[in-house]
């Protein structure tokens, strides 16, 4: 081959490598950047209808739940006595909590070395029904209620013949406590001071509160449903002693004759309850 072909080559293959198109580096490192950027914000935007979904699908659920609820509480055929039994439940809840109170009042002066009879103030401590609240409707305070003070209504119905009663009480004054207007109710029954009475009995004293609460502010009950109401019936003697009781109304639980349950014994944390 002579000089003169080889010289014709280099010239076309300088002129082709003249003509083949530059590419720039930037650009490329560029465009490869916005394609991770554009997968990355389709998966966040996957993620984030995947988490709407599920929140969507968790609300809908709870609102199907919140709605057999409400059903089961409006079509519950015993409402009447499930409030009384609220009733009942906060003003021994308030009973004992009381009777814990003493207790440490009592303890504290011995401690001091003071012999003195308790004054009315100490003796009737004052109760915050926020604390009441937070106790009278746990799983705990209902079986023990039904346990040591069995309830009677007017229409014969007890609390001990129905295996679910004590279950659906629980599950209502769940549902009470969740709601503004109920809680509020309650809080401002056991607010009230209590009626004086002569040997006042833990039903007696709930009695007063029937119509006021379960039937002029909730509507759960009838006056004809509350005429009767709760029933004092006799309680079981003690080690052989007298019924407890005993007086004008000596057939239910007197207040004062409440202290059955160990736990109450423990100290209970003074907070508020949001209302």
């Amino acid at each position: 081959m002579c000089i003169r072909d080889r010289y014709q080559r280099r010239v076309r293959g300088t002129n082709r490598s003249a003509m083949a198109p530059s590419v720039d580096p930037r650009a490329s490192m560029a465009k490869r950047r916005a394609s991770k950027e554009q997968a990355k914000k389709l998966k966040m935007y996957g993620i984030i209808g995947v988490v709407v979904l599920g929140i969507v699908g968790w609300l809908l659920y709870a609102e199907m739940e919140a709605s057999g609820a409400r059903a089961w509480a409006d079509s519950y055929p015993r409402k009447c006595e499930a409030c009384q039994t609220m009733i009942v439940s906060g003003i021994w809840t308030r009973s004992l909590i009381g009777q814990q109170e003493i207790k440490r009042i009592e303890a504290e002066r011995a401690e001091a070395g003071i012999d003195t009879p308790l004054t009315d103030e100490e003796r009737n401590p004052p109760i915050r029904a926020s604390i009441v609240l937070r106790y009278m409707c746990q799983d705990g305070q209902i079986d023990q209620l039904m346990a040591n003070v069995p309830l009677t209504f007017g229409d014969g119905f007890t609390s001990g013949e129905d295996p679910d009663f004590a279950t659906s009480v629980k599950k209502l004054c769940w549902y009470a406590m969740n709601n503004e207007t109920v809680t509020k109710t309650f809080k401002k029954m056991l607010e009230t001071p209590i009626t004086q009475m002569q040997n006042p009995t833990l039903i007696s004293v709930a009695k007063v509160h029937g119509h006021a609460v379960c039937a002029q502010r909730l509507g759960v009950c009838t006056e004809a449903q509350l005429e009767p109401g709760l029933v004092d019936v006799p309680m079981p003697q003690q080690g052989g002693g007298r019924p407890r009781g005993s007086g004008v109304l000596e057939e239910a639980a007197p207040i004062e004759d409440l202290d059955q349950r160990p736990d109450m014994g423990n100290p209970i944390e003074e907070e508020e309850t949001e209302l």
